[in-house]
């Protein structure tokens, strides 16, 4: 097995890459095609897409151009503005960009199976002290190609789309929300507890009263 030649097999050309996906030359689709200071014969550098899911809330977000924070202690998956299409005779492996180590976040590491179809869907955590922000178009991640020594007849999976509903930015309003859905029934108790504890209150001081 041998790393593939990214400068020589990559292409945003989809016919072209659909003919060559049964052949041992087969190009790897990526589109938008990585820009040459983000593309090298070994590896190739992917950006930040439009959308991320936040497993806190459980729902997938457009980003705009200001893009997202992440506190401290806090992850979100990332999807890559790239459509990557494999071969069935290509695997790929995804690590973390360097510069976020210095930050205490990871990026977490993933695989690309032969016939893949689809963006990619990459976890951050911030371990850091300090929020990070996020930003389409940003690199994010690097992924490198290696050539199988046996190539598939078919994908191994369909590659799934998480169904997550899209939803803009969470702002504090709809935070204060989301808190509110999960907590309410504290909420209700808490002014039961509030009187009960009042009443307490009144019969300590009687009984002080009364022994003094």
């Amino acid at each position: 097995m041998a790393v593939v030649d990214l400068l020589n097999r990559c292409s945003d050309n989809n016919a072209i890459c659909e003919k060559s996906k049964l052949s041992p030359e087969s190009l790897i689709y990526i589109s938008p095609k990585p820009l040459s200071e983000h593309l090298s014969p070994i590896s190739c550098d992917l950006t930040i897409g439009a959308e991320c899911y936040r497993p806190n809330v459980g729902k997938k977000y457009a980003l705009d151009e200001n893009g997202i924070k992440v506190k401290p202690g806090v992850s979100v998956v990332v999807y890559t503005k790239e459509h990557i299409r494999t071969p069935f005779n290509v695997f790929g492996l995804v690590t973390g960009k360097g510069k976020y180590i210095y930050q205490g976040c990871m990026v977490a590491s993933g695989k690309i199976d032969p016939g893949f179809d689809g963006h990619l869907k990459i976890c951050f955590y911030n371990g850091g002290k300090s929020s990070v922000i996020l930003k389409p178009n940003e690199p994010f991640c690097t992924v490198f190609f290696i050539d199988t020594a046996y190539t598939l007849s078919a994908p191994l999976y369909a590659s799934m789309e998480r169904t997550q509903p899209m939803d803009t930015a969470v702002g504090k309003w709809r935070a204060v929300r989301i808190w509110i859905k999960k907590n309410w029934l504290s909420l209700i108790s808490l002014p039961v507890s509030i009187w009960w504890f009042m009443q307490l209150i009144d019969k300590i001081k009687e009984f002080v009263i009364k022994v003094i």
